[in-house]
């Protein structure tokens, strides 16, 4: 997914996904210098309980 794509699903404005993928937060690959985000990358990060509240932030206690 484009960067847009996965905010959107992910719920998180789109500086923040860019942030993530810059920090190795979230997986991904820069392809002719656009960045997508494997469709499962995005899956297990939804499930995996590490966004949290409202803020839909990454959990920095989460040990997972």
């Amino acid at each position: 997914w484009t960067v847009a794509q996965t905010a959107t699903w992910l719920d998180v404005p789109v500086p923040r996904v860019s942030r993530w993928l810059r920090l190795g937060e979230l997986a991904g690959v820069k392809i002719s210098g656009e960045w997508r985000v494997p469709v499962a990358e995005v899956m297990a990060l939804e499930a995996s309980g590490r966004l949290r509240g409202r803020s839909r932030r990454l959990d920095p206690r989460y040990r997972g």
